[in-house]
């Protein structure tokens, strides 16, 4: 028996596009999901998928947060 897949988790950035566009196409129409990319703006490129498929936008230009030891 060939297991069922419930959920799609789909992250990539720009030069990723490509693919990401022909795995949303491919995934079954009842798919659920998300889509996450990490692009350099917040602009969202055409990318086609079934209903149940969310995708959201990582600006790249957000302020970075810096991690590491506090100054005091």
């Amino acid at each position: 028996m060939t297991p069922s897949i419930e959920r799609f988790l789909m992250i990539g950035n720009e030069a990723d596009l490509p693919l990401l566009r022909s795995l949303a196409t491919s995934v079954p129409a009842n798919a659920q999901g998300n889509i996450f990319l990490e692009l350099p703006d917040d602009r969202r490129p055409p990318l086609s998928a079934p209903p149940g498929i969310t995708t959201s936008v990582l600006p790249r230009s957000l302020p970075s947060v810096q991690i590491g030891r506090a100054h005091v």
